[in-house]
């Protein structure tokens, strides 16, 4: 960790389907009893790897087949649709060193004004002269793309989280809409993080109609500044405003401000403007945090001090009290306010950077800190975040950990687990490749993702034993081919869910068909390594879970009556209790699906007895259309449904028809599409069930099996299907198992 000796400064600028549908048929089911069972030992399973073979004169899965997958503190200047960084901006006044927001400072410095960046270079200022936010006597950022690690998150951490920061800029045309356009025009501004394809959060003070010693634009005629909301519409943020290692300027992209959508609620210091023009296709997306950073842990902030190319600066949390966050080892000037604060351990947001304040002689209870707003403030006031949640962590055969990237675990000829991953730009190892990961394993691979590069994959051994491998961020343990193993004799597939970082839960069926929970809280397993908590329950088949939040889990499961149960965690009990469970009704084939698109939303999927699919869904306060009653979507459908959902209100459902194709039915928000009983037809022949993923908004990834055993890949990147409509990529592998 850096260690400074503390000097005084300040922040912001200083800145259809195949097949009729049938009627509804919703037998009512007899809520019967579920009974409890026991817990067994279970016995270590044989691990072993081999080559997984390649297809030989495989038959095509799809209709057409495709080519390999390409894989707070402001500041300011020129303005252009793609432009480059040399375009700098003009910087007109003095430095404040008064505690308080950082708008981009104003140098007095040499007549002749004048771009920060030319000035430097003919050595006018000095990039020490405007650090009115620096802790301490030297200043430890680093431009984004030449960070050499040292200071307490990797190079891999900054360069998977520096995209999705932009930096706000006012356009340049104020002087053709106001009569009185301020000095502003040009100036960049602030800094602020995408959380969704379009949703942009920033510090609320970049909105102001006060900015210090900045002169803003007057309404037409009058006197008075324009309002913030106006403030916002006259001003854009600009992506890959940074120098690449060799230290030349990178060509920034430059999106509208559309609308302003929150600013200042509750009194807190941030806004969330929406941007024009899908940035978040291109730049990516950082998951906001359900809850806080802790004292003394890592944090990264990633901005545009004094509106120069994007820098990264890291330290520990030093304080916590009220709705502040404090950090009085991260340096930062007039232009980074707005910046996103990162949790090191998870890349998400915990914060937003507002303040500078490291000095000792400052009486407010805050001294000696840089600081923002803490997370679970805003949570509380922003009804955007509230509804947007953080990102649940995926689970299944395929997994995302973040924007762009996937893992696929599959069960070769030789019933060892396989692996393969995109990492935003090609496949590994190979678009056909597989890195062999060993065992001998019955059934499929169930993987989970708590957190950025962390992966956890169990699977059920020979001796019916439960085992897990896990990837660090660097290797796998407890080897590549190696497993813990966890005990058990267990029937089915296990259930992962992860509701937070460092954090899973892991649901099987025993030999008596109950239902055993064991989980992992950040330091041991629980009830213990090889143990399990026994939730009773005589089960057909395997449990579903989802959490929609911060210690919430909700476990569904069929009955020998073929009726839906239900139970959940609420923080401190299970409901309705360990071993109990609710009768929500059906009479259905196959397993459940359900996915939670919002803090205390549930969406259930099921398959009746006439092979159609049926749903139901909680909206926070009752189950619709009623408790055990569900709606009838129309199909006919083999195996069961696959759900996801990639932002608030947003669902989509995959099926396979009797002509073992795939169709695709979404909610948009008030609709069903293509209609409620009505699917889109998106071509293969597929084996099995559909494996689907989103990593971001508006983005899906589709996996399955072919008839010639092989995985089969299609995408929708927001506004397309690719390859096509009705075709796949193929990625190789003879596969038993997914």
């Amino acid at each position: 960790m850096k260690k400074k000796e503390k000097t005084p400064r300040n922040d912001m600028p200083q800145e259809e389907m195949g097949g009729d549908p049938h009627q509804e048929n919703r037998d009512p089911m007899a809520q019967s009893d579920m009974s409890d069972g026991s817990t067994e030992e279970m016995q270590d399973g044989n691990t072993s790897s081999e080559e997984m073979p390649d297809p030989n004169a495989p038959t095509s899965t799809a209709d057409t087949s495709a080519d390999d997958m390409p894989a707070d503190d402001m500041m300011g200047a020129d303005s252009g649709a793609e432009r480059l960084i040399s375009t700098r901006a003009k910087l007109p006044v003095a430095f404040s060193s008064k505690h308080d927001q950082l708008f981009p400072p104003m140098p007095v410095s040499a007549g002749s004004g004048g771009d920060v960046m030319e000035m430097m270079a003919r050595s006018e200022i000095s990039y020490a002269e405007l650090l009115e936010s620096q802790c301490g006597n030297t200043d430890d950022s680093q431009p984004v793309e030449q960070y050499d690690g040292t200071l307490g998150v990797t190079t891999a951490f900054v360069g998977q989280h520096q995209r999705p920061v932009g930096q706000l800029q006012w356009n340049t045309n104020l002087a053709t809409i106001y009569t009185n356009p301020g000095n502003v025009a040009g100036v960049r501004w602030c800094t602020g993080t995408l959380i969704s394809n379009d949703l942009f959060i920033t510090a609320g003070h970049c909105f102001d109609q006060n900015a210090g010693t900045w002169q803003l634009p007057r309404i037409n005629g009058t006197n008075t500044v324009i309002s913030s909301a106006e403030i916002a519409s006259v001003m854009h943020v600009n992506f890959n405003y940074q120098v690449d290692p060799s230290n030349n300027p990178r060509i920034e992209q430059e999106f509208p401000i559309l609308d302003l959508l929150e600013y200042r609620l509750g009194g807190l210091d941030y806004a969330i403007v929406r941007l024009g023009g899908n940035p978040g296709a291109t730049f990516g997306q950082t998951e906001v945090s359900d809850v806080d950073a802790t004292e003394s842990e890592m944090i990264c902030i990633i901005g545009h001090p004094a509106g120069l190319p994007k820098r990264i600066e890291a330290g520990p949390v030093t304080d916590l009290h009220g709705n502040q966050i404090g950090y009085n080892d991260i340096d930062t000037l007039g232009g980074n306010s707005g910046s996103g604060i990162l949790q090191a351990s998870t890349g998400r947001i915990v914060g937003i950077h507002t303040n500078g304040g490291c000095t000792a002689s400052d009486p407010n209870p805050d001294a000696n800190h840089n600081h923002g707003v803490r997370i679970s403030s805003i949570r509380r006031q922003s009804p955007i975040l509230q509804n947007l949640g953080a990102s649940r962590p995926s689970s299944g055969p395929v997994v995302a950990w973040g924007a762009n990237r996937l893992d696929a675990f599959v069960i070769g000829t030789n019933s060892a687990l396989y692996h393969k991953w995109w990492n935003g730009s090609a496949w590994g190892p190979s678009v056909s490749g597989y890195e062999a990961m060993g065992g001998t394993i019955i059934g499929r691979a169930e993987a989970v993702a708590w957190g950025p590069n962390r992966l956890d994959v169990f699977v059920i051994g020979t001796n019916s034993a439960l085992y897990h491998k896990w990837w660090n961020g660097s290797a796998w343990g407890p080897s590549l081919t190696g497993y813990e193993a966890m005990g058990g004799t267990i029937i089915g597939h296990p259930r992962a869910v992860a509701w937070g970082p460092n954090r899973l839960d892991v649901f099987v069926i025993g030999t008596n068909s109950g239902l055993y929970h064991k989980w992992w809280n950040g330091s041991a397993w629980g009830p213990s390594l090889t143990g399990y908590e026994s939730m009773g329950g005589k089960i057909i088949g395997d449990p579903e879970v989802v959490s929609w939040g911060p210690n919430r889990l909700d476990v569904f499961v069929i009955g020998t009556n073929s009726a839906l149960y239900h139970k959940w965690w609420n923080g401190s009990a299970w409901g309705p209790s360990l071993t109990g469970y609710e009768a929500m009704g059906g009479t259905i084939i196959g397993q459940p699906r359900a996915v939670a698109w919002g803090p205390n939303r549930l969406d259930v999927f099921v398959i009746g007895t006439d092979a159609a699919l049926y749903h139901k869904w909680w909206n926070g306060s009752s189950w619709g259309p009623s408790l055990t009653g569900y709606e009838f979507m129309g199909g006919k459908i083999i195996g069961d449904p696959e759900v996801v959902s990639w932002g608030p209100n947003r669902l989509d459902i995959f099926v396979i028809g009797t002509d073992s194709a795939l169709y695709h039915k979404w909610w948009n928000g008030s609709s069903w599409g293509p209609s409620l009983t009505g699917y889109e037809s998106l071509g293969g022949t597929i084996i099995g069930q559909p494996r689907v993923v989103s990593w971001g908004p508006n983005r899906l990834d589709i996996f399955v099996i072919g008839t010639d055993s092989a995985l089969y890949h299609k995408w929708w990147n927001g506004s397309a299907w690719g390859p096509s409509k009705l075709g796949w990529e193929k990625l190789g592998g003879v596969i038993t198992r997914f």
